[in-house]
């Protein structure tokens, strides 16, 4: 449960003002608001690198089987454009955080909304 709230709390919300951070800044011009994105950015692959601290795999990050929270960091860590930042950072742990997408009951899903290529 931990887990899913991180998410939703942290890396979801920091979605939102990267999606529209005249939301959050109404006269804000373009160069303010691409600002905005950046450093939102920044903060939500901070958000990814204490996730994949907080959350190991083990194998999966629920336990041994699949579960809503490895659904739900695959889904927002699409999402976010996250996945390519942790590797960098040292964050091996998150390769299976995202395996979850390659599960034959999921990998379906995932294909029929964000094709190969």
């Amino acid at each position: 449960m931990r887990g899913l709230v991180f998410i939703a709390a942290n890396c979801y919300a920091a979605i939102s003002v990267i999606d529209f951070p005249e939301r959050w800044c109404k006269d804000a011009d373009e160069a303010t608001q691409e600002r905005i994105r950046a450093g939102t950015r920044a903060r939500l692959h901070q958000y990814w690198e204490m996730f994949a601290d907080l959350f190991p795999a083990r194998p999966y990050l629920g336990g041994e089987a699949i579960g809503a929270l490895d659904l739900l960091a695959a889904v927002v860590s699409k999402w976010s454009g996250a996945r390519p930042h942790l590797p960098r950072r040292g964050r091996r742990s998150t390769k299976r955080c995202c395996a979850s997408k390659r599960e034959p009951k999921v990998a379906p899903v995932f294909a029929q909304h964000w094709p190969p290529g």
